[in-house]
């Protein structure tokens, strides 16, 4: 539209334009996302695949009856959507039963899981403090144990949240209660 008057600007240009400097509009949005999430007791999240600069991303909408919003990811781990949940870049991280019963049904080995033990005893942790100890409780670990442990955290320190937890997460034609 704006080539079509005769003003000459870039796409890179139209981009900053409505994507910088706009904290004020994506705070709102996290505001309106909380308020959907806390209007039901069940949300609906789906996702497909999408292009972003030539790379691989993931679009997920999450919504319930109230609201609907959308979300572009470079990745859809567990981790991803807990913190779409609380729509924040930084999660806590704990091991509790709950975390340990997700790591038991993933069929982590018991060497592991006996080295978490431990941390039953400790508050939530941001990510780097929560690595750190892991890597001082079981310095051997493979990588995807780590990640699936990661997982297992941000699981464990969501189901202690009061706020934003709801029963009912509706998925790919599944009910997963939370």
């Amino acid at each position: 539209m704006l080539r079509d008057i005769g003003i000459q600007i870039s796409r890179g240009h139209i981009s900053n334009f409505l994507t910088k400097g706009n904290d004020v509009f994506h705070n709102e949005k996290n505001e309106m996302v909380i308020a959907g999430i806390n209007s039901s007791r069940y949300q609906h999240i789906d996702d497909t695949g999408a292009r972003v600069a030539g790379k691989n991303h993931y679009f997920i909408v999450l919504c319930n009856d109230f609201y609907t919003a959308f979300f572009t990811n470079p990745r859809k781990d567990r981790t991803t959507i807990i913190k779409i949940l609380q729509q924040t870049e930084e999660i806590p991280y704990l091991i509790n039963k709950d975390a340990l019963s997700f790591l038991e049904e993933k069929k982590l080995k018991l060497s592991i899981l006996g080295g978490l033990y431990p941390f039953l005893g400790f508050e939530a942790m941001n990510k780097e403090n929560f690595l750190k100890e892991l890597s001082r409780s079981l310095p051997e670990l493979k990588e995807r144990h780590t990640n699936l442990i990661l997982e297992a955290g941000a699981i464990g320190a969501y189901s202690e949240q009061e706020d934003n937890v709801f029963d009912i997460l509706v998925c790919d034609d599944a009910n997963l209660r939370t």
